[in-house]
């Protein structure tokens, strides 16, 4: 290795790092563990395939700099979405929303209560938020009615805090950790709120698992008369295989038309794992990520809008 010149030295680790990449980007469209997960990684794989694509280029080795080129263009074109700011008319009535993992090992009480006191959200669902968070949530007099499941283990826990008493509130048992349902009013109408917190794909039972539960949530949807909104940490992007059965079921992405919004892990595998999905009567008006607060995630802020009533 020593004799060899650096040059040679890097053409032949972007060689690698393009077929890599490149095996990668075609896993991801498959629907099986653990293929499926390096979808997650879509921006990643777009900044590896261009940089090899780049260096491959500038070393003459045409063959392999287009594979790369044309591989980052495809993961490229997925999230373009992002990007792409959508023209929608909401109306007046609007639903100020956070979610947030608080990470159930977090101890900044005080800070977090703070922020929660300080907030204008009409609604926060929080998840890891089990044991000692959900006693502190429910003890802290905040402007909020404080609906809460509290598992055994801490972390399966979930609370949604309402500016208003809900409608009604109701466990559903769509996973192996409960989610929490409520019905808010929003101007006219009401809104569905369903938090969740589906296990991750890091195994083959929880992959299995998880799109069990994203398959359940889609059902729930399609059985609902009034407007929806499905948040909290999905522990999967949108471009995971099976996250799409939350699409199919009519559900719209807050994060479209806002950029690169990352909400979990640190420095270059920061992905956008954390979700506020809406139903087609909603449009997203604002949407923001705020810092972690001592979680490994962010929380998401949005601000929804139901869309004005065609006269009759």
């Amino acid at each position: 290795m020593s004799g060899r010149r650096p040059g040679r030295v890097l053409e032949e680790l972007a060689r690698g790092a393009v077929a890599v990449a490149g095996a990668a980007t075609v896993g991801g469209f498959a629907d099986v563990w653990p293929l499926a997960v390096a979808a997650n990684l879509r921006a990643q794989l777009t900044a590896v395939l261009a940089a090899g694509a780049a260096l491959l280029g500038l070393r003459g080795r045409w063959s392999w700099a287009a594979a790369g080129a044309g591989a980052a263009a495809l993961n490229a074109g997925m999230l373009a979405p992002l990007w792409r700011r959508r023209r929608e008319r909401g109306s007046t009535a609007r639903l100020r929303l956070v979610s947030f993992n608080l990470l159930y090992v977090n101890q900044r009480y005080d800070e977090i209560l703070g922020w929660l006191r300080r907030s204008d959200a009409d609604v926060v669902v929080l998840v890891e938020a089990g044991g000692t968070w959900g006693k502190r949530l429910e003890e802290a007099d905040l402007p909020f009615t404080v609906t809460r499941v509290d598992p055994e283990h801490p972390g399966d826990g979930a609370v949604v805090l309402t500016r208003a008493a809900p409608l009604d509130a109701e466990v559903l048992h769509l996973g192996p950790r409960p989610a929490l349902a409520v019905t808010v009013p929003v101007g006219r109408g009401r809104v569905r709120v369903l938090g969740i917190h589906p296990y991750a794909p890091t195994t083959p039972r929880g992959a299995l698992l998880q799109e069990e539960e994203f398959a359940a949530v889609a059902a729930w949807v399609g059985e609902q008369d009034d407007p929806v909104v499905v948040a909290g940490d999905c522990n999967a992007t949108r471009w995971y295989p099976p996250f799409r059965a939350l699409f199919a079921a009519g559900l719209v992405d807050s994060a479209l038309g806002h950029g690169w919004q990352p909400t979990w892990a640190a420095g270059p595998l920061r992905i956008p794992i954390d979700h506020v999905l809406h139903g087609p009567e909603l449009v997203t008006v604002s949407r923001t990520v705020g810092p972690s607060r001592g979680s490994d995630h962010r929380p998401v802020e949005v601000v929804l809008a139901l869309r004005p009533q065609a006269p009759a």
